[in-house]
C-alpha cells in the first residue's frame, strides 16, 4: 500500500534472540559486546546500530539482533553457562511504514504515544496490534517499523491498510451508501441480539409458568371430562 501521506511494505525480518542467565548477566553482555563489536543497549527500549545489524533489549536480560536486508548473519557463539540464542527470523515479518499521516494511522491500531520520549526515533516498544505481540520501533521522524508474528502478517497488514485509507472512508461504501460494518462489529451485534433473544424467551417462560390459570378454564375442562 502507497500513497502520498502513507506507505506501507511487507518483507522478511531476520531475526536473531539473545538471553543471559540470572546471576551472570555481567559476564555474558561483556562476551556479547566483544562478539558483535559495539556496545549494548542500556536500558529496556533502547537500540544500538552497527554494520548492518540493530540491537534492540526487549527485556532486562533478553535482546533481539535485527539484521538489515540482504546482510548476513555473523557467527554468534554465547556460551552456554552465560546464555543462549535463538532465530525468530522464520516466524517474524517486517511491516515499514512512512509518510505524514503515519501518527494518525498509527494511533488507531496501537497504544503508542507517537510524540512520548518512548517512541522517539531510535526507540523500540514492545505492544500489540488487535490483540497480538508486535515490536514497534520508531526509525525516523515519519516512519517506523513492526515486528509481528509471521502467522498474523496478512490479516495485520489489512488492518493496517484499512485505518490509512482513514477512519471515516473506511467503513463507507464506494457508491457513498450505508456505513459499512466491520465484521468484529457484525459479529458482536449478532452475539447481542442473540443473547437479547434468549433472554426475552426465557422471561416469558418463566411468566407463564408464574401466571395461574383462570378457573373458569379449569372448570371447563373438568365439566368435558365427566361428559
Amino acid at each position: 500500500m502507497a500513497s502520498p501521506d502513507f506507505s506501507l511494505s511487507v518483507g522478511d525480518c531476520p531475526l536473531i534472540q539473545i538471553e543471559g542467565w540470572d546471576g551472570t548477566l555481567g559476564q555474558f553482555e561483556s562476551n556479547l559486546s566483544a562478539s558483535l563489536g559495539t556496545n549494548l543497549p542500556a536500558s529496556v527500549g533502547e537500540t544500538v546500530r552497527h554494520k548492518g545489524f540493530l540491537v534492540i533489549r526487549v527485556a532486562p536480560r533478553r535482546l533481539w539482533l535485527a539484521l538489515d536486508d540482504g546482510a548476513q548473519a555473523s557467527s554468534l557463539a554465547v556460551d552456554p553457562d552465560l546464555g543462549c540464542s535463538v532465530s525468530l527470523g522464520e516466524g517474524r515479518v517486517r511491516f515499514r511504514m512512512a509518510g505524514a499521516d503515519i501518527a494518525g494511522v498509527l494511533s488507531r491500531c496501537i497504544a503508542v504515544d507517537w510524540c512520548a520520549p518512548a517512541a522517539a526515533p531510535g526507540r523500540a516498544v514492545l505492544t500489540s496490534l488487535h490483540h497480538v505481540p508486535v515490536l514497534f520501533l520508531r526509525t525516523g521522524d515519519t516512519a517506523c517499523e513492526l515486528v509481528v508474528p509471521r502467522s498474523f502478517s496478512r490479516s495485520l497488514s489489512d488492518w493496517i491498510a484499512d485505518a490509512g485509507v482513514g477512519k471515516d472512508q473506511a467503513r463507507t461504501l464506494p457508491s457513498g451508501g450505508a456505513p459499512r460494518s466491520c465484521p468484529l462489529d457484525d459479529l458482536l451485534s449478532a452475539c447481542g441480539k442473540a443473547t437479547g433473544e434468549r433472554r426475552l424467551a426465557g422471561g416469558i417462560g418463566r411468566r407463564r409458568a408464574a401466571c395461574p390459570r383462570p378457573v373458569g378454564d379449569a372448570d371447563e375442562d373438568h365439566r368435558e371430562t365427566e361428559q
